[in-house]
């Protein structure tokens, strides 16, 4: 019978393991909790920059005293960035007043195809508010790291120009000291960026 007499040890180990689980689960909502509620006093995301824009002038963000609307995605992008950026165009169009407090912005995750005449042309047929934003491979490096934005290059060679990007596709929206607020996912962005405006 010795065989089925309970172990004790095993039995504390295991409340232990499950007691620990249960706190890192939990902390771990708390932190998502954090970044969709917009406390970022724990939240680490985000800095100032500073670009070329679509008209070949350095741009940097913490001089530009509104809040900033970034959108990370490439030119070259088939499908997701053209609809999220007529998303964008679409709520500033439809409230003018918008601009005179948000600055829409589009930083290209792809500095080596995306030079600023390519984001200037890309961008004409979107909302003319829209600052588009390109760099070198280390400064647009360090601002995806900054933002945590994943990215991952599909080239078939290293010679391969028509390669695809898989990339976050999120909304942030920084403070005019370019201090995170929140961010909006792309299948609510509408709704949810307006409300959030009506919350100010």
């Amino acid at each position: 019978m010795k065989r089925f007499r309970p172990n004790i040890y095993k039995n504390l180990i295991l409340i232990l393991l499950i007691l620990g689980s249960l706190y890192l689960i939990n902390r771990g909502l708390e932190v998502i909790n954090d970044v969709t509620s917009g406390n970022n006093e724990e939240v680490q995301i985000g800095s100032s920059f500073s670009l070329i824009d679509q008209f070949n002038n350095e741009f940097n963000s913490i001089d530009n005293k509104n809040y900033k609307l970034i959108y990370f995605g490439y030119t070259f992008c088939p499908d997701v960035c053209p609809v999220d950026l007529l998303n964008v165009s679409r709520v500033f169009e439809n409230n003018k007043n918008l601009t005179s407090n948000i600055i829409p912005i589009f930083i290209s995750l792809d500095p080596i195809r995306d030079s600023p005449s390519i984001i200037k042309d890309y961008l004409s047929n979107f909302d003319k508010n829209i600052i588009g934003l390109t760099g070198t491979e280390e400064q647009i490096k360090k601002i995806l790291k900054d933002f945590k934005i994943y990215k991952k290059n599909h080239k078939s060679s290293s010679t391969d120009m028509d390669y695809l990007i898989d990339h976050t596709s999120l909304f942030y929206l920084i403070n005019e000291h370019d201090k995170y607020i929140t961010h909006f996912s792309r299948k609510s962005f509408k709704n949810d960026f307006l409300k959030f405006l009506k919350s100010l």
